[in-house]
């Protein structure tokens, strides 16, 4: 709720978002089961409340998110072909008639 007030910030949205969600988990257990009921003047939840606030934090972790995957995609890929083309070739070669290797 406050503007600059940001305590255990956390590299990465997705992160800082985990964070968040565990911290409201772990607030909502410490207090009383009937305080969550109650609504502020605008007749808001608590549920709604935090909805509300991390709203952009949720948005900017799925675009993190995207950007992570298809970083990852591209790496795998080349990963599997390095791995596939060392797989299927002979140590020291293969004779030029037989196709036999050469280290046998």
């Amino acid at each position: 709720m406050f503007a600059d007030y940001r305590p255990w910030v956390t590299p990465g949205v997705a992160l800082q978002m985990q964070w968040e969600v565990k911290w409201y988990e772990y607030v909502k257990k410490s207090m009383p089961p009937n305080f969550f009921r109650f609504h502020n003047n605008e007749n808001k939840s608590t549920k709604q409340i935090f909805t509300r606030e991390h709203r952009d934090l949720v948005q900017k972790g799925g675009q993190w998110l995207n950007n992570t995957a298809t970083s990852c995609s591209l790496v795998v890929t080349l990963i599997a072909t390095v791995a596939f083309a060392t797989s299927t070739a002979v140590p020291g070669g293969t004779k030029e008639g037989s196709g036999k290797p050469n280290l046998k």
